[in-house]
């Protein structure tokens, strides 16, 4: 859990780097835009799988699971708006579910999170 707790603080800043470069380049189409956003959190995410052991990572589904629970937290802001544009452009959501969808069910299958 100790490693899961270090590493949110640098996933959060990956995507929040990501965010602000993309907003810095050469202003792409707005499509363009949201799929690369899709890259970099999927990349991301990825990252954090590939790093994670089996219990940092069975310990991480269950308070993501625990705070869905509770639905008092706020999601910070650049959730929300990967969310909301996963929503809006079904091209960015299939970005980022085509990259994680194959890695996270093998991590979940290795460390007996499946039934």
């Amino acid at each position: 859990m100790q490693h899961y707790q270090r590493l949110l603080p640098q996933l959060t800043s990956l995507i929040i780097i990501g965010l602000l470069a993309t907003s810095i380049q050469a202003q792409p189409p707005a499509q363009e835009r949201q799929e690369q956003l899709a890259e970099m959190a999927a990349d991301a995410v990825l990252r954090m799988l590939n790093t994670t052991s089996c219990e940092d990572f069975s310990g991480m589904m269950q308070k993501m699971k625990q705070r869905r629970a509770q639905q008092n937290d706020k999601e910070p802001p650049f959730k929300e708006r990967f969310r909301q544009a996963t929503k809006r452009h079904p091209e960015v959501r299939r970005t980022f579910i085509n990259k994680i969808a194959g890695p996270l069910a093998n991590k979940m299958l290795d460390c007996g999170l499946v039934p």
